[in-house]
């Protein structure tokens, strides 16, 4: 698996992943130092899936997905009891 930065019509080669699961999931494992992303920032993305130059796959179809790099308050944050 490989990670690309996109911006415009740039594709820009981050890093290669070794880590990657899949059955009815696709499970990735990224740092977030290979995304260049900050605590609290909100990172947004979209998966493509290529067989040589041709994409057969984009998730999500439309939109993108998103999510927020944790900081330091994220425990207390998400986990209440």
């Amino acid at each position: 698996m490989i990670i690309h930065a996109v911006s415009g019509k740039t594709r820009e080669k981050k890093a290669e992943l070794p880590g990657a699961a899949c059955r009815s999931i696709l499970e990735l494992k990224v740092p977030f130092a290979v995304l260049d992303a900050g605590l609290s920032q909100r990172m947004r993305f979209f998966l493509t899936i290529h067989e040589g130059d041709l994409e057969i796959e984009r998730h999500s179809g439309a939109g993108v997905l998103s999510f927020s790099i944790p900081d330091e308050n994220f425990e207390r944050t998400m986990w209440h009891v």
